[in-house]
């Protein structure tokens, strides 16, 4: 008798529910482990509200109601991850009583911390040490662009309009204090000259009236600022900044080698190299 062999398709199907199984049993583990150590936090919070001094118990209740006001980093969700650091530490900054500054650390481990990012940290033997659980998180997560990349991207900047440049200013600025943040503790990466180099590249890009009034300033804040106030014409762009569309004419580019550096703003001024 010719045994019957098994379709392929029950062979797939059976490998396909034998992996469903495992995710299955790995997700059970997960929120097994992530319900045990809440419990532990709700009993360690129970605890120390029985044992603490009536000023210091009043405290951290401020202390918990205030980790309820601070994002939910998921690792996916609109809240970076240098947006969550700038968050929780100007936070821990502002509790001076050791105690109560891992209270409030375990408050953020358990409950500001969720989705991917708490698989992340999930094995983390310390959740009131915020210097390991912010390290953990600098492993998986980094910023979407690196120090060496900033630098590149001032020196190529091109704009066609003021209010173009003023965003990009801006962009800029953002991603720096990004960047300032990610790698505030590593003595290797010194961004602290990016904004004045800002400053000093909207003042060569530009001329005329704009010119004139963003000379005296020194803050990008205040540029910036200026360049939003009203509408400038799109003559204060000088005309080798500006982008174009499709390749360069050979004329154009001899023109550009011909016209020479702004006459107006000395490019060296203040200007520095990033140490890293």
């Amino acid at each position: 008798m010719i045994e019957e062999q098994p379709q392929i398709g029950d062979v797939n199907l059976a490998d396909e529910l034998a992996r469903k199984d495992a995710q299955l049993e790995l997700l059970r583990s997960a929120y097994t482990e992530l319900q045990k150590q809440h419990q532990q936090f709700q009993q360690q919070q129970q605890f120390q509200q029985q044992h603490l001094q009536p000023q210091q118990s009043n405290e951290l209740d401020r202390i918990y109601k205030n980790v309820s006001y601070l994002p939910t980093f998921t690792g996916m969700g609109d809240i970076t991850i240098n947006s969550f650091f700038s968050s929780v530490e100007y936070l821990l900054s502002n509790i001076e009583d050791e105690v109560l500054r891992k209270e409030a650390t375990k408050a953020i481990f358990y409950r500001n911390i969720q989705g991917e990012a708490k698989n992340v940290v999930i094995n983390v033997q310390q959740p009131d040490n915020w210097q390991t659980i912010k390290r953990t998180l600098k492993l998986r997560y980094r910023p979407n662009l690196e120090p060496h990349q900033i630098y590149r991207k001032i020196n190529e900047l091109r704009v066609n309009t003021v209010s173009e440049l003023a965003i990009e200013l801006q962009n800029l600025k953002y991603k720096n204090d990004e960047l300032s943040v990610y790698y505030q503790d590593d003595p290797c990466i010194d961004l602290s000259n990016v904004d004045s180099l800002l400053v000093n590249i909207a003042k060569e890009i530009t001329q005329g009236i704009l010119l004139d009034k963003i000379y005296p300033e020194r803050d990008l804040g205040t540029i910036i600022e200026i360049m939003m106030k009203r509408r400038y014409e799109d003559t204060c762009i000088r005309q080798e900044f500006k982008k174009f569309r499709g390749s360069y004419s050979s004329t154009f580019r001899q023109t550009n080698k011909q016209s020479g550096p702004n006459p107006n703003y000395n490019r060296n001024q203040n200007r520095g190299q990033g140490n890293f």
